[in-house]
């Protein structure tokens, strides 16, 4: 859970950052890879807007945990290289699956991505969805979410083409990336 929180809090960032270095003028590294809102936008961007691209707010208001765990989490959380070690301490994923699938009857929902938005963003986000869970969130241990940003700031992220031209992402230490060979 404290991979999907990280990639939550940074896509929003990014995106800002994004914003702030195009009224700067200024181009940014393509060397460094993708950056998560990029990510984001590839896996789950809406295809068929042609006027302009969605905002993480908008992707995330239709893109659930679940997705974004498959996808992304899933994919990044095996990056450090005690992964192995830390993932032996986690309890079953496949409840963990099922948490994330889990779907409220009454209104036949399941859990998504703005659910878990920093309440930073709540204003931004649409009127109809004004609630977000990260308040409730106490019992997470910092030292887990500290562990996923460090993680996430140690790996170069890339995107390809996979099966059936699905987005696919793969990473990269940033040592060894930008190690001259």
């Amino acid at each position: 859970m404290s991979w999907i929180f990280q990639i939550v809090e940074n896509a929003l960032e990014e995106e800002g950052l994004i914003s702030l270095i195009s009224r700067a003028e200024v181009k940014p590294n393509s060397s460094a890879g993708t950056n998560i809102a990029d990510v984001m936008k590839q896996l789950f961007g809406n295809k068929n807007r042609s006027e302009k691209s969605e905002s993480m707010l908008e992707i995330f208001s239709r893109v659930s945990l679940f997705e974004v765990y498959q996808k992304v989490a899933r994919v990044l959380m095996h990056s450090p290289d005690n992964s192995k070690a830390e993932l032996c301490r986690d309890s079953d994923p496949q409840l963990f699956e099922h948490l994330l699938l889990e779907r409220d009857e009454n209104i036949n929902d399941i859990m998504m991505m703005s659910d878990i938005i920093p309440i930073d963003y709540m204003e931004k986000l649409d009127k109809n969805h004004g609630h977000t869970l990260q308040p409730f969130i106490f019992n997470m241990q910092m030292y887990m979410t500290e562990t996923a940003s460090k993680n996430m700031e140690n790996i170069v992220i890339h995107t390809a083409d996979g099966e059936d031209n699905v987005g696919k992402i793969k990473y990269k230490h940033v040592e060894k990336h930008f190690e001259i060979v």
